[in-house]
């Protein structure tokens, strides 16, 4: 009795093809944490005085200007009236002009007291102030938060994708709140700018704080756009599924 070929049945999916992104994003995003909150244990050990200056270079500079600031001035000496006796017998009396003292325009440096206050104006994460607690605080957990979806990415874990996008949520917030302190700061200062001028100097330092603010968005509005696309969302998903199958 002949048997005629059996019908086919359910094919099994073909095995999908590891994409590699998620090992790439997943490890960028740890490097970059991770320098992130390095980056900030030093802004934290730089706030205290031994930091700052860990050689007295500061009270050395000090010392130096009171001294020379104690110093009397120099004056010049009255010039002498020379004879001279010629050949002929005859002499010359040559009076040689008082030289006039000359002035020399300096540039005085910020003092360090002027350099403090610099810092610590465009520098909202340093010092002890409650702003800059606070700041310090949301920037550790938008770090920390990095470091761990990162992980979570690189091992394919669905949960990653709500840890980046709350991630870029924060990062967005420190970004903002960062800069606008800073701009602020800069809009504050006095005494700054020498020769090239107060108002210039302000306008180069607000520049670079703007295209800082560019940089800092970059990032997180990337996680925002990369997770929201569909083939992404769909691929996520997928980790879901496999993750319960094992």
């Amino acid at each position: 009795m002949n048997v005629g070929p059996t019908p086919p049945g359910t094919l099994p999916p073909l095995p999908r093809t590891a994409t590699g992104w998620p090992t790439v994003v997943g490890v960028l995003c740890m490097v970059l944490g991770g320098l992130g909150l390095t980056g900030m244990m030093w802004n934290v050990l730089a706030s205290s005085e031994q930091m700052t200056d860990p050689f007295g270079l500061r009270d050395w500079s000090e010392r130096e200007t009171r001294r020379l600031e104690d110093e009397p001035p120099m004056t010049s000496q009255p010039s002498e009236d020379i004879e001279i006796d010629w050949p002929d017998g005859k002499k010359t009396r040559v009076s040689f002009p008082k030289p006039e003292p000359v002035t020399i325009e300096v540039e005085e440096d910020p003092s360090p007291q002027q350099m403090e206050e610099l810092v610590r104006l465009t520098n909202p994460y340093h010092g002890g102030s409650l702003g800059s607690v606070l700041l310090t605080a949301l920037a550790a957990l938008a770090k920390s938060l990095l470091v761990l979806g990162g992980f979570l990415l690189y091992r394919r874990r669905p949960a990653a994708k709500g840890f980046l996008l709350g991630t870029a949520m924060f990062l967005i917030l420190e970004s903002v709140v960062s800069q606008a302190l800073m701009m602020h700061g800069i809009l504050s200062f006095r005494g700054f700018g020498g020769k090239m001028g107060e108002e210039f100097f302000r306008g180069i330092l607000l520049a670079s704080q703007v295209g800082g603010l560019i940089f800092s968005l970059a990032g997180p509005v990337f996680l925002l756009i990369w997770f929201n696309r569909r083939k992404i969302v769909r691929e996520v998903e997928s980790w879901r599924t496999e993750t319960i199958a094992h």
